[in-house]
């Protein structure tokens, strides 16, 4: 199933991410595909409050791999933007995650390669100005 939308702000981001949320089961894998700036965190974000998430949820640039517990799924959320290796992924734990009873959350998922886990969510966040975001929704049960 495939589900486009035109967010008009970040609100709507959120929105739309949130109420995707309510579909996720464990063990599911999103991989976030856009441009720096496009929105991939904004749309972790909406995906968290959806799980039933108050903390803050940021991007884990630096750190690599965040996790968030206490809602409805355990979410593990990874930026591979930093890492230019498969073995660099492997070394952070990222196939303990992906096996985990959580949700899985991927930024800058071209990292891996062919190593991307199958089946898997696939959004696609286009930029269209500063405020408005083409999202796409490929994968979903």
């Amino acid at each position: 199933m495939i589900r486009t939308k035109i967010c008009e702000n970040l609100n709507d981001t959120y929105s739309f991410a949130e109420n995707l949320a309510q579909e996720l089961q464990a063990g599911d894998v999103i991989a976030l595909y856009g441009n720096l700036g496009a929105g991939k965190t904004a749309f972790v974000q909406g995906i968290a409050i959806g799980l039933g998430y108050s903390e803050p949820v940021t991007s884990p640039t630096y750190a690599l791999w965040q996790i968030y517990e206490g809602g409805r799924l355990t979410i593990h959320h990874f930026d591979l933007y930093r890492l230019d290796t498969v073995e660099q992924v492997y070394a952070i734990g990222f196939y303990d995650a992906v096996d985990s009873d959580g949700v899985t959350l991927i930024e800058w998922p071209e990292r891996l390669g062919d190593e991307l886990p199958v089946p898997r969510i696939n959004v696609y966040i286009n930029r269209i100005d500063e405020e408005k975001r083409n999202i796409c929704v490929e994968g979903l049960k």
